[in-house]
């Protein structure tokens, strides 16, 4: 395992960027690892999938054993302990896979930045695993504008969803880098580009 190459978690609110700095990582060569992508493959588990179907119906999943994450979310996020319940049966094999990937990528020797793009970095103990915290700064009504026309979100379903979350000033005061999302992409490009290089350059050799 390669001790020098930096493993960087990504934080920040709901529709803040974060899946785009860690794009615009990917391009510059890091090796992004995508929670989200894990949780799909873990929903088509065939053991979580009887499970949820169990719990909340089979109409949860399409006939061809996709998952409907849309109705799945509606059921789950009206009723925090649904939530909990949800992430007890997923979240550890998440990080499960997660942690195996990351392995991997660390013991590849063309592996320079591993990016760690997980949506509850903190609240499932991942940033543990971090030598570097990336904040994706971004003012709350542009979250609004982004969730609303991505996602179909109000405001307050936004708020809704983030308040089940860890506050994000705490977030914020941890971070060993804030990168500004406001409207421009290039200036958001420039910034991550500037952070890249610092997490790749050389190290200098401890005093002998």
């Amino acid at each position: 395992m390669q001790d020098s190459v930096p493993v960087v978690g990504l934080a920040g609110g709901i529709a803040s960027g974060k899946s785009c700095v860690a794009d615009y990582l990917g391009e510059l060569g890091a090796a992004v690892i995508d929670a989200d992508r894990i949780n799909h493959e873990v929903l088509a588990e065939p053991a979580v999938r009887d499970r949820i179907k169990q719990w909340w119906g089979a109409d949860t999943y399409s006939e061809d054993g996709q998952c409907n994450r849309a109705k799945l979310a509606e059921i789950v996020f009206r009723h925090p302990d649904q939530i909990r319940r949800l992430e007890e049966l997923t979240h550890p094999r998440v990080e499960d896979r997660r942690r195996t990937v990351q392995a991997e990528l660390l013991a590849q020797p063309t592996t320079t930045v591993v990016v760690l793009n997980i949506p509850l970095l903190f609240e499932v103990g991942a940033d543990r695993d971090c030598q570097v915290i990336i904040f994706v700064d971004c003012s709350q009504e542009m979250r609004i504008a982004r969730a609303r026309a991505t996602r179909g979100w109000d405001a307050a379903e936004l708020m809704r969803r983030e308040n089940l979350q860890w506050p994000l000033e705490w977030k914020r005061t941890r971070a060993d880098y804030i990168v500004e999302n406001h409207a421009d992409l290039n200036s958001l490009r420039r910034q991550v580009e500037t952070i890249y290089r610092q997490l790749v350059a050389p190290k200098p050799c401890p005093a002998e």
